[in-house]
């Protein structure tokens, strides 16, 4: 419960860019570039 409760916590918790990282490969891998035969 410890470990849980203090894993992955950044020191600034407002980080507007780590949401667009997250849009543009949900955006990306949602596009079907999985099913268009591109190897990852």
């Amino acid at each position: 419960m410890i470990f849980n409760a203090n894993f992955e916590h950044p020191a600034v918790a407002y980080q507007p860019v780590r949401g667009d990282y997250a849009n543009y490969w949900y955006t990306y891998f949602a596009s079907g570039c999985l099913q268009s035969g591109e190897a990852t």
